[in-house]
């Protein structure tokens, strides 16, 4: 752990005790000053934290108090100055804040199928794929499994009750398994799962292989349903979850700049505001 590390460590072992009060338990004290659980919780917008988030915190709320303690050190000028900045960091946090509240209360979190798909048809040349995407079914099952020659037939998938008989078996004796005829996935992320070093991509992609081979006391199943190539449209299926995250993040803007249009309406009505020629 590195030094700095340490002093966060030593101050929350000589300063916290098991008391209680209103705000949680003491983390840590400073002259008069403690910090509170609560208002670890409150910095950082969240009731569950790592060790490594609370030392964070810790250290620079102690920072904060050791600096308070020099300002009487300070010249004037420069106490003016930083009473300056800290006025103008204040007031705009607020601003910010208040504009996040009146967002959160207007944003409308629900997207439609129908949102989406039209949203997709829009913008149908932002989602072009980096990667090869596949269907396909994956089996990983110990070489001395029983009944593997007849899996050899059930993973083509021929026939439509082959799928029920093949996720029973998976389910007794898989080390892996997927199979979902709807979903697509990564074919690079996929390739982790498999124990080789090099392997022609496009061509066994494209030739939608169907193949078993063996490796290190299991047996790998593969057989590719379906793709889609690099550099094409990619399918709306795979994409949803981005473009509601799109469809919320645009809702966001535009009522964010509803809110800084209201601040400043609210700012021009204000009757306190006086100018003065210069």
């Amino acid at each position: 752990m590195r030094p700095d590390r340490l002093f966060i460590w030593f101050a929350l072992l000589i300063f916290c005790s098991a008391c209680k009060s209103e705000q949680g338990e003491k983390i840590v004290s400073f002259g008069n000053n403690t910090l509170y659980e609560k208002d670890v919780k409150l910095f950082l917008g969240k009731t569950e934290y790592t060790n490594e988030e609370l030392e964070e915190v810790v250290a620079a709320w102690l920072k904060t108090q050791m600096g308070a303690t020099l300002w009487d050190s300070l010249p004037e000028d420069v106490q003016y100055l930083v009473d300056i900045k800290t006025s103008d960091y204040r007031s705009s946090m607020i601003a910010f804040e208040w504009e996040n509240s009146w967002i959160e209360k207007r944003l409308d979190t629900v997207v439609t199928e129908k949102e989406m798909q039209q949203y997709y048809k829009n913008n149908i040349s932002d989602f072009l794929l980096d990667d090869f995407i596949v269907r396909l079914l994956y089996l990983k099952v110990p070489d001395m499994a029983p009944d593997t020659e007849n899996i050899r037939q059930l993973y083509l998938l021929k026939k439509p009750s082959d799928t029920a008989k093949i996720t029973q078996y998976a389910n007794q004796y898989a080390g892996s398994f997927y199979f979902n005829k709807d979903n697509w996935i990564s074919f690079e992320d996929f390739l982790k799962e498999l124990p080789v070093d090099f392997i022609d991509v496009e061509r066994f992609v494209t030739n939608k292989t169907k193949q078993v081979f063996q490796e290190n006391g299991y047996l790998y199943f593969i057989n590719i349903l379906d793709y889609r190539l690099k550099n094409t449209s990619s399918p709306f299926s795979y994409e949803k979850e981005k473009i509601r995250s799109r469809i919320l993040l645009n809702r966001k803007l535009e009522l964010r700049e509803s809110a800084k249009q209201l601040f400043e309406q609210k700012l021009k009505q204000n009757d306190e505001i006086q100018y003065f020629n210069p």
